[in-house]
């Protein structure tokens, strides 16, 4: 039991990268001609590294503990 859920955390935080992976494309691919639109891009960038660190917080977490 307590195998296959770190497994299923690791795996959903990988689907999670690819995701994120994706949307850091669609972001970086932003026009970055005004300041508002900058600070668009960059609160994009801000929730995207934010859901990585938690992902890997969770995986780190999970597998850390003691069997």
């Amino acid at each position: 039991m307590r195998r296959s859920r770190a497994a299923a955390i690791v795996i959903a935080v990988a689907i999670a990268a690819i995701v994120n992976y994706f949307a850091l494309q669609a972001i970086m691919a932003m026009p970055c001609d005004s300041a508002a639109s900058c600070n668009q891009r960059n609160a994009g960038l801000l929730v995207v590294a934010t859901s990585d660190v938690f992902a890997s917080v969770m995986v780190v977490s999970e597998l850390a503990k003691k069997r």
